[in-house]
């Protein structure tokens, strides 16, 4: 009886109703679809700007607005950065976080103040 007619298939080996997985490619794919999408909102953001230079007060704002998402949206990543890599930086200091927590074996903490008997 040989490996390919055994009644369980090695653990390396995926079940025949899965199909085989696919190698990872270098490049990505785009559809001709994305491109077309991709180069028609680049050909109008062109036109935007351009109609901005040559002094239109709508392209100007539109500009303006764009350029304001934008820098907030990088401001917003420098300033994600600044926090991460501290973060980053320090994560092995503290190893033994649940010791001395009262909470971390499910018990509570001494009671400072007896409780009150319920009223009736």
């Amino acid at each position: 009886m040989t490996a390919a007619e055994s009644p369980e298939a090695p653990a390396d080996q995926p079940p025949p109703s899965v199909l085989p997985r696919l190698q990872d490619r270098v490049l990505p794919q785009y559809s001709f679809r994305t491109v077309v999408i991709g180069m028609t909102l680049l050909a109008v953001a062109a036109f935007v700007y351009r109609q901005s230079t040559l002094g239109a007060a709508w392209a100007m704002a539109v500009v303006v607005a764009a350029s304001f998402v934008i820098g907030c949206f990088a401001l917003y990543a420098v300033l994600f950065l600044l926090a991460w890599i501290p973060a980053l930086i320090g994560w092995d200091r503290y190893e033994d976080v649940g010791k001395g927590n009262p909470f971390a074996e499910g018990q509570l903490p001494p009671q400072l103040l007896p409780p009150s008997p319920p009223k009736l």
